[in-house]
């Protein structure tokens, strides 16, 4: 009898630790579930399938690698992501994969399921398939509401009068004409020299100007600056108004050519060029000539004045 009992109860334990170890099995196998976000699409618009594996606590989290084929009835698949890894509080952890589908054929079709193997690639894997899914795609839903609408009555298009504003503009841009020729006017009658008003020739108004070079100290190197500035400033004033044309703002190498077509003879060019260029010295490397050099330049200029003068006598004169 008390064989028979410990029979029993040595039977029984081996059945409750037989009975334990397909659940403990069962709690260690991985667990795949796949969802989509929508059953019923138009024609063209996504779809994304989440494929995700479950896997138990503390465990070693193995690799999933989700098998698409080359192609799918009825569907195209437009983007997979990358394998997504997610810890949860417990620690458990879960691979996750979206698939993005969509689709250009009409009509009620089964998105096929799919592998996934679960395991390093090369040694033992485990293959579990999701689920087939249907899909409804279609067309965007007709108006079955037939309900007559009202004609929407015609809108009169209101035309804007712009003669106001075409008369405002004509009046500004005759006033910023007027603006610009008074500047334009203003800046000529500026450029007026003295002798201009007074009423002077050329040749006397230069005449006075190097009569006024007297009055300079050459041996001051501030007067010996000023002395030369206003020679050369009264030739080009000279030349400018005897030539109808502004001069004033020429080099000292452009006024040289420019004296070519009053037939000046070489000489006398040469002897105005070392005038000029003596005065370009002075005021612009800081160069002070003896006082002999300076009225030597003078007198240069006004040789080179009277020549002018005279071939413009013989000009007319011939003419």
């Amino acid at each position: 009898m008390v064989g028979s009992l410990k029979y029993s109860v040595f039977f029984l334990f081996l059945s409750s630790i037989a009975s334990l170890l397909p659940f403990r099995s069962y709690c260690q196998s991985p667990v795949v579930s796949s969802a989509i976000d929508k059953k019923v699409i138009l024609i063209g618009e996504q779809m994304v399938l989440t494929v995700r594996g479950s896997f138990p606590i503390d465990s070693p989290l193995p690799a999933m690698n989700l098998r698409i084929p080359d192609s799918i009835p009825h569907f195209e698949v437009i983007e997979k992501t990358a394998m997504d890894t997610v810890t949860f509080r417990d620690n458990s952890r879960t691979l996750e994969q979206k698939l993005i589908f969509t689709s250009f054929d009409s009509g009620q079709w089964v998105l096929p399921s799919f592998q996934v193997l679960i395991g390093q690639t090369g040694g033992a894997q485990q293959v579990i398939n999701t689920d087939s899914m249907a899909i409804d795609v279609g067309y965007s839903p007709a108006d079955s509401t037939n309900q007559l609408r009202d004609i929407k009555p015609i809108k009169e298009v209101s035309l804007s009068d712009l003669t106001a504003w075409y008369i405002a503009g004509g009046i500004l841009l005759l006033l910023l004409i007027g603006l610009f020729a008074w500047y334009y006017y203003k800046k000529k009658r500026s450029g007026i020299t003295a002798g201009e008003k007074n009423g002077l020739t050329p040749l006397q108004e230069a005449m006075n100007e190097l009569a006024e070079l007297d009055r300079y100290n050459l041996s001051v190197p501030v007067e010996i600056k000023a002395f030369h500035t206003r020679l050369s400033r009264l030739f080009k004033r000279y030349l400018g108004r005897k030539q109808s044309r502004p001069v004033d703002q020429y080099t000292t190498s452009e006024l040289l050519i420019n004296l070519d077509r009053n037939h000046l003879t070489p000489e006398g060019i040469a002897s105005l060029a070392d005038a000029l260029r003596c005065a370009d010295a002075v005021k612009f490397a800081k160069y002070l000539p003896a006082p002999d050099l300076s009225m030597q330049c003078r007198e240069q200029v006004k040789q080179t004045i009277n020549r002018i003068e005279q071939l413009s006598i013989n000009h007319k004169i011939s003419a």
